[in-house]
């Protein structure tokens, strides 16, 4: 069983990737490789969706935080959509909820995205 699953696709005006189960310091070298690999494609805008996602540690939010910057350089932005209780709180005590936008939908948070180049990718280990 894997612990974290992850799926990117390149939507018309955003990139979304979806997170589900669990991700911890032992997931956090595919997490950075699938989100890096999204914006060294070309992704201006990252809509990670994770109401799937039952636990994050500091590994993979510092994850988060750093491609949050990387794609703030070129102007764009990464917003995490729907994140259970035990997500938001582990943001709280890191100070990520002050760097990453949180949204109630993939709607919502890709309202406002540029868009990128077509097509899908599936990151598995």
């Amino acid at each position: 069983m894997e612990l974290l699953t992850v799926l990117v696709s390149v939507r018309p005006s955003y990139v979304l990737v979806r997170l589900a189960g669990e991700a911890d310091m032992t997931v956090c070298g595919r997490l950075r490789e699938a989100l890096v690999l999204a914006v060294r494609a070309g992704a201006r805008d990252l809509v990670v969706d994770v109401p799937g996602l039952r636990f994050i540690d500091v590994s993979c939010l510092r994850v988060l935080v750093r491609v949050c910057g990387m794609v703030g350089e070129s102007g764009g932005t990464l917003g995490l959509v729907a994140p259970q209780p035990v997500v938001v709180r582990m943001m709280q005590l890191c100070g990520a909820d002050r760097l990453i936008a949180v949204h109630g939908s993939v709607a919502e948070a890709a309202a406002r995205r540029a868009p990128p180049d077509p097509g899908s990718f599936l990151v598995t280990g």
